[in-house]
């Protein structure tokens, strides 16, 4: 997979990831339940992050040549082989065919009409894609091969170009698999994100954030959206952690107990339960009321307190689309 296709998806990360904020409710002076009220509205947004980074590697899928190159040596140093693969998927009967780039501390340069960049690549990421788009599926890890125990897949950048600098540095580690509006999603859902994956990214020309979701093979997380007429249900269950360094982070583990009802035209929720336990607590009860307001160990945020916690956000999302 070329950098601009991670590129396309550490967009998508970092839209979802920003509305873990929750507007100030998931800050460190925050109480609990104000907490929990934030990881409640993340619940029936962090589905989007599938949505977009379907919609950023589909963009590019077909550019991406899934033939078998040498081993080739980097400008600077360092080896990267790009090879076709293959992989099983929940939402297929027969293996997803993929993209497999192994760069062993690849390091590269390059200059010219004012402009110079250098980059280097270390581990193994892969990509793959079927229906034309509508599955997915995203793989990184370190040089071993091991995105559940082992180390992250890295991309660092920097160069300077029309009187500015820029620097990126970027983690990915785990395994995805997206169902969107696929032909044979896990529980009947027009979105299905399946897996554990995590992030870290930071530059000064970018947003600096971590975030991660599942816990391993073992303990991943699901999320199934399904729209249906004038709304959409979803379900949350697993970890979902966000940290920006500063006021907004949270470490929240979810349990759907009646799946989330959101108006689609208004995008008020007015319907289902969770369970979430914040940083490994005691687990707290999230009850989204017909009017819009939900209320937490008996704490009732209004349906304007609720939609403020998305306000601050939504602007980011709208603009990475």
């Amino acid at each position: 997979m070329s950098t601009r296709v991670w590129s396309g998806i550490l967009i998508a990360c970092s839209s979802i990831a920003l509305f873990g904020c929750g507007g100030g409710g998931g800050g460190g002076g925050a109480t609990s339940t104000e907490k929990a009220a934030a990881a409640g509205v993340t619940a029936k947004l962090a589905a989007k992050f599938g949505q977009i980074a379907s919609d950023q590697v589909d963009d590019e899928s077909s550019t991406q040549s899934l033939s078998t190159k040498q081993v080739e040596s980097c400008g600077q140093s360092g080896t990267r082989n790009e090879t076709s693969g293959s992989r099983s998927s929940p939402f297929l009967s027969s293996n997803i065919t993929t993209e497999r780039t192994v760069a062993n501390d690849c390091r590269t340069s390059e200059s010219g009409d004012g402009f110079s960049s250098s980059s280097r690549e270390d581990g193994i990421q892969e990509f793959g894609e079927a229906e034309g788009g509508a599955v997915s599926y995203l793989r990184a890890s370190d040089i071993d091969d091991d995105p559940a125990t082992g180390g992250p897949f890295i991309l660092e950048a920097s160069g300077s170009g029309g009187g500015q600098q820029f620097n990126l540095s970027a983690r990915f580690q785990g395994e995805l698999n997206i169902c969107e509006g696929c032909s044979s999603p896990t529980q009947g859902g027009t979105q299905e994100l399946l897996g554990y994956f995590s992030f870290q990214i930071s530059g000064n020309q970018a947003p600096n954030f971590s975030a991660s979701f599942g816990d391993g093979p073992d303990a991943p997380i699901a999320l199934i959206t399904t729209e249906a007429g004038s709304t959409t249900t979803t379900s949350i269950d697993g970890r979902f952690g966000f940290d920006d360094g500063s006021d907004c982070n949270f470490n929240a583990d979810y349990d759907t107990i009646s799946p989330i009802i959101t108006e689609n035209d208004t995008g008020r929720t007015t319907g289902g339960e969770l369970d979430v336990s914040i940083d490994g607590g005691e687990s707290v009860r999230v009850v989204f009321n017909s009017d819009g307001s939900a209320t937490i160990n008996g704490e009732t945020f209004t349906a304007e307190e609720l939609a403020a916690l998305e306000d601050d956000c939504a602007s980011v999302l709208e603009d990475e689309e």
